[in-house]
């Protein structure tokens, strides 16, 4: 019959601040253990060995993670570990990208108050299927007539590819132009920005 004495959970570095030959409650297992000092390389370590005396040991309680040795991956299922941290990260993404990621576009809609324009000197700013199109005032006579072949120019740039990707790869300057005109309402300033 062999005797199986497992190993502490708890990490050399975190020992190193308990006294020697105290007794400790495992937090993992529940096993006891002494601390005691093992000499290697001509020097002296902290460890703990399995304690099967009547001692009365004290429990550690709220160990850091980094003081806590990770489970063996044979006495855990590695495959649930790995999920358990691959959910943990991306509730994690997304919280960040809702913080962090608050649309331009969102915060755009959200100054217009309702309204799809917002009308500049010489620009008419729409609001359209996630996209902001500047329309020039010099082509249009009123807003009406900008609005009614905004659906028109959106359906032609979502049916061109090209098209489709100079509108995206212009959006983020155009979104940021905008937006800074309405939190500033400062054009002057907006117009140096756009040049």
């Amino acid at each position: 019959m062999t005797l199986n004495i497992p190993s502490t959970s708890v990490r050399s570095k975190y020992l190193k601040t308990s006294p020697v030959g105290c007794v400790y409650k495992d937090p993992k297992s529940g096993y006891n253990y002494q601390v005691i000092e093992k000499k290697l390389n001509n020097t002296l370590i902290k460890t703990a060995i399995a304690y099967l005396g009547s001692e009365q040991p004290i429990s550690l309680e709220e160990i850091p993670e980094e003081f806590l040795k990770i489970e063996h991956p044979n006495n855990a299922n590695v495959m649930k570990l790995m999920k358990n941290r691959l959910m943990a990260l991306q509730e994690e993404n997304k919280r960040l990208l809702e913080n962090l990621h608050k649309s331009q576009y969102q915060k755009i809609k959200d100054n217009f108050y309702g309204k799809t324009y917002y009308e500049a000197d010489d620009l008419y700013y729409c609001l359209h299927s996630g996209l902001v199109l500047p329309m020039k005032n010099k082509h249009y006579a009123t807003i009406d007539d900008a609005l009614s072949v905004l659906d028109d120019t959106i359906d032609r740039i979502f049916k061109d590819s090209e098209i489709l990707s100079k509108a995206m790869s212009k959006q983020h300057s155009i979104q940021s132009c905008l937006y800074q005109l309405l939190i500033c309402q400062d054009e002057s300033e907006i117009k140096e920005i756009l040049l």
